[in-house]
């Protein structure tokens, strides 16, 4: 079977962190009966397998400290976010067309940049992204633990918690 026939049971659910990505995969997958891939799971495995010639941003990512990390300016911040998306993509990549495919697959994460999903799309109604407003995010980032216990590790934990 080609890699576009594969693809034609693969489904891409991206969006930026506390989106509700996790918990719309969930209910998708229950009422069509989809499998989920979740990145966020994905990534810890990817992470033990990290080559640092293959994954430059990556590795460097997690080598950081949450200061290093949440206090650089902002515009820094997102180009090497990015870049890191970029290359757990590839990872992930690999894992989608390396599984088996019994049903319909459901791809749910962060790292899905629109532009390395579209050249895997065989039908652009295959993928969607949910972007919530600034305030959203805000107050669902506020609410989770793991968020302000990342923050207080840092210099200034308002702005690392803005950033």
């Amino acid at each position: 079977m080609s890699e576009t026939e594969d693809l034609k049971k693969v489904f891409w659910l991206g969006g930026s962190p506390c989106a509700g990505k996790s918990s719309i995969s969930e209910i998708l997958a229950s009422r069509f009966d989809l499998e989920v891939y979740h990145v966020d799971e994905a990534f810890e495995n990817h992470r033990q397998g990290l080559n640092s010639a293959q994954q430059p941003y990556l590795s460097k990512w997690l080598a950081s400290s949450w200061n290093e990390r949440w206090m650089q300016p902002i515009d820094s911040l997102v180009e090497e976010v990015i870049a890191c998306y970029r290359e757990h993509f590839d990872l992930i990549r690999q894992d989608i067309l390396a599984g088996p495919q019994r049903k319909p697959l459901l791809v749910e994460g962060t790292a899905l940049l629109p532009g390395e999903v579209a050249r895997m799309l065989p039908n652009r109604s295959q993928a969607i992204w949910i972007i919530p407003t600034s305030n959203f995010q805000r107050k669902h980032y506020a609410q989770r633990e793991w968020a302000r216990a990342i923050v207080d590790q840092c210099n200034d934990p308002e702005v690392a918690f803005q950033n």
